[in-house]
Protein backbone atom coordinates (compact mmCIF):
# COMPACT_ATOMS: atom_id res chain seq x y z
CA UNK A 1 0.00 0.00 0.00
CA UNK A 2 1.41 3.00 -0.85
CA UNK A 3 -0.32 5.34 1.35
CA UNK A 4 0.48 2.97 4.45
CA UNK A 5 4.36 1.93 3.24
CA UNK A 6 7.54 3.72 4.28
CA UNK A 7 10.12 2.83 1.16
CA UNK A 8 13.34 1.93 2.14
CA UNK A 9 16.54 1.19 0.32
CA UNK A 10 17.17 -2.12 -1.69
CA UNK A 11 20.11 -2.05 -0.11
CA UNK A 12 18.37 -3.12 3.42
CA UNK A 13 18.14 -6.42 1.52
CA UNK A 14 21.53 -6.47 2.46
CA UNK A 15 20.15 -7.60 6.10
CA UNK A 16 18.51 -10.79 4.62
CA UNK A 17 21.96 -12.25 2.53
CA UNK A 18 22.82 -14.69 5.46
CA UNK A 19 19.29 -15.91 5.44
CA UNK A 20 18.69 -19.06 3.57
CA UNK A 21 15.41 -18.38 2.52
CA UNK A 22 13.30 -15.14 1.58
CA UNK A 23 9.94 -14.97 3.52
CA UNK A 24 8.17 -12.09 1.12
CA UNK A 25 6.78 -11.16 4.41
CA UNK A 26 10.51 -10.42 5.68
CA UNK A 27 11.65 -9.22 2.45
CA UNK A 28 8.72 -6.51 2.33
CA UNK A 29 9.71 -5.58 5.93
CA UNK A 30 13.25 -4.81 5.46
CA UNK A 31 12.10 -2.35 2.32
CA UNK A 32 9.24 -0.84 4.42
CA UNK A 33 6.59 -1.87 2.51
CA UNK A 34 2.67 -2.84 4.02
CA UNK A 35 1.63 -5.28 2.20
CA UNK A 36 -1.82 -5.23 0.63
CA UNK A 37 -4.54 -7.32 3.14
CA UNK A 38 -8.11 -8.99 2.27
CA UNK A 39 -10.75 -7.32 3.09
CA UNK A 40 -14.47 -7.60 2.78
CA UNK A 41 -15.87 -4.38 1.17
CA UNK A 42 -19.12 -3.69 2.27
CA UNK A 43 -21.94 -1.09 2.08
CA UNK A 44 -25.11 -1.94 4.41
CA UNK A 45 -28.41 -0.21 3.63
CA UNK A 46 -29.76 0.54 6.72
CA UNK A 47 -33.41 1.63 7.08
CA UNK A 48 -35.67 2.07 10.37
CA UNK A 49 -38.19 3.53 9.06
CA UNK A 50 -37.33 7.34 9.92
CA UNK A 51 -34.46 7.00 7.26
CA UNK A 52 -32.12 5.46 5.39
CA UNK A 53 -28.00 5.45 5.78
CA UNK A 54 -25.71 3.92 3.03
CA UNK A 55 -23.02 2.54 5.88
CA UNK A 56 -19.29 0.83 4.46
CA UNK A 57 -18.32 -1.69 6.36
CA UNK A 58 -14.98 -1.64 8.10
CA UNK A 59 -13.05 -3.99 10.74
CA UNK A 60 -14.55 -7.05 8.45
CA UNK A 61 -12.68 -9.39 10.10
CA UNK A 62 -13.61 -8.19 13.60
CA UNK A 63 -16.95 -7.49 12.46
CA UNK A 64 -17.58 -11.25 10.84
CA UNK A 65 -15.10 -12.90 12.89
CA UNK A 66 -14.07 -14.64 9.28
CA UNK A 67 -10.87 -13.34 7.99
CA UNK A 68 -11.50 -12.45 4.54
CA UNK A 69 -8.18 -13.75 3.43
CA UNK A 70 -9.41 -17.18 4.44
CA UNK A 71 -13.16 -17.27 3.08
CA UNK A 72 -11.85 -18.22 -0.56
CA UNK A 73 -9.54 -21.04 0.12
CA UNK A 74 -12.16 -22.73 3.07
CA UNK A 75 -15.99 -24.44 2.16
CA UNK A 76 -16.71 -24.15 5.45
CA UNK A 77 -15.85 -20.24 6.29
CA UNK A 78 -17.47 -19.61 3.11
CA UNK A 79 -20.78 -21.42 4.12
CA UNK A 80 -20.48 -19.44 7.47
CA UNK A 81 -20.32 -16.33 5.50
CA UNK A 82 -23.34 -17.18 3.81
CA UNK A 83 -25.23 -18.58 6.62
CA UNK A 84 -24.44 -14.87 8.26
CA UNK A 85 -25.83 -13.13 4.96
CA UNK A 86 -28.76 -15.37 5.11
CA UNK A 87 -28.86 -14.07 8.71
CA UNK A 88 -29.10 -10.22 7.53
CA UNK A 89 -30.88 -10.94 4.22
CA UNK A 90 -33.14 -14.18 4.87
CA UNK A 91 -34.32 -15.19 1.43
CA UNK A 92 -37.97 -15.10 0.55
CA UNK A 93 -39.56 -12.43 2.89
CA UNK A 94 -39.58 -8.38 2.13
CA UNK A 95 -37.29 -6.07 3.12
CA UNK A 96 -39.41 -4.14 5.38
CA UNK A 97 -39.23 -7.66 7.87
CA UNK A 98 -35.49 -8.21 7.58
CA UNK A 99 -34.21 -8.66 11.10
CA UNK A 100 -32.79 -5.62 13.19
CA UNK A 101 -29.11 -4.88 13.42
CA UNK A 102 -27.84 -3.07 16.30
CA UNK A 103 -24.29 -1.58 15.71
CA UNK A 104 -21.97 1.50 15.83
CA UNK A 105 -22.17 3.85 13.06
CA UNK A 106 -19.81 7.10 12.79
CA UNK A 107 -20.21 9.77 10.10
CA UNK A 108 -17.23 11.50 8.58
CA UNK A 109 -16.88 13.50 6.07
CA UNK A 110 -14.63 13.28 2.43
CA UNK A 111 -13.74 16.05 0.11
CA UNK A 112 -12.93 15.48 -3.84
CA UNK A 113 -11.88 18.89 -4.98
CA UNK A 114 -15.19 20.89 -4.31
CA UNK A 115 -17.42 18.32 -3.43
CA UNK A 116 -18.10 17.59 0.25
CA UNK A 117 -19.96 14.98 0.94
CA UNK A 118 -20.74 12.92 4.66
CA UNK A 119 -20.22 9.24 4.33
CA UNK A 120 -21.28 6.69 7.34
CA UNK A 121 -19.70 3.64 8.71
CA UNK A 122 -19.98 0.26 11.31
CA UNK A 123 -17.18 0.15 13.25
CA UNK A 124 -16.56 -2.17 15.99
CA UNK A 125 -19.61 -3.90 15.51
CA UNK A 126 -19.75 -8.08 15.64
CA UNK A 127 -22.51 -10.30 14.64
CA UNK A 128 -23.36 -11.92 17.20
CA UNK A 129 -24.31 -16.13 17.27
CA UNK A 130 -27.74 -16.67 17.84
CA UNK A 131 -28.84 -19.93 19.25
CA UNK A 132 -30.54 -20.64 16.29
CA UNK A 133 -27.68 -20.20 14.25
CA UNK A 134 -24.80 -22.27 15.19
CA UNK A 135 -22.21 -21.11 12.76
CA UNK A 136 -19.79 -24.01 13.79
CA UNK A 137 -21.85 -26.77 11.80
Amino acid sequence: CKQCSSLRSIQNLNSLVDKTSWIPSSVAEVLGIVPLQYVFVMTFTLDDGTGVLEAYLMDSDKFFQIPASEVLMDDDLQKSMDMIMDMFCPPGIKVDAYPWLECFIKSYNVTNGTDNQICYQIFDTTVAEDEALNLEE
